[in-house]
């Protein structure tokens, strides 16, 4: 099976400074990451991040250490100025949510969030333990299907 990308939502910030703008772009991917599980995909000035059960399950792992209730992905943020950025955050709830935040130096903060709702998936008790479950393909470590659980460590 191919990946297929499906556009959640394409957004620009236009910044009035030099007429330029930040573009945003979020998209909803049936394959992402080792494991070929569905997930969302945020692409800005030439960066990609995946947020794939991998890496988010390491997001959120981090996200609980630290008690966050939004986990700045810094690694993956354009934050060099303090008048113009694109954060990308990891909101470890129910359900799991992706956040983007964009801002130009003529423009307010602009705050988008983002889940999957099509699939139900639970964390494993190693990533967050006061986090039981979440609505969201971020996570895709337990699939939950109408007769059975499928889940990425075998069946529960």
């Amino acid at each position: 099976m191919s990946n297929a990308k499906t556009v959640m939502e394409e957004w620009s910030v236009i910044d009035l400074e030099d007429n330029s703008s930040l573009s945003i772009s979020v998209l909803e991917c049936t394959e992402l990451g080792n494991q070929s599980k569905p997930g969302i995909q945020v692409c800005y000035m030439g960066n990609i991040i995946n947020f794939e059960p991998m890496a988010v399950e390491r997001w959120a792992y981090q996200a609980g250490k630290v008690n966050a209730s939004e986990y700045l992905l810094t690694d993956h943020s354009w934050t060099e100025h303090e008048d113009q950025y694109v954060k990308v955050f990891l909101l470890p709830g129910s359900p799991l949510k992706v956040k983007v935040e964009v801002k130009s130096r003529s423009s307010k903060p602009v705050s988008k969030e983002f889940f999957r709702s099509k699939l139900k998936y639970r964390l494993s008790s190693h990533a967050i333990s006061h986090h039981n479950y979440a609505h969201t393909s971020c996570i895709s470590i337990s699939i939950f299907t109408p007769n059975s659980i499928i889940s990425r460590y075998g069946a529960d």
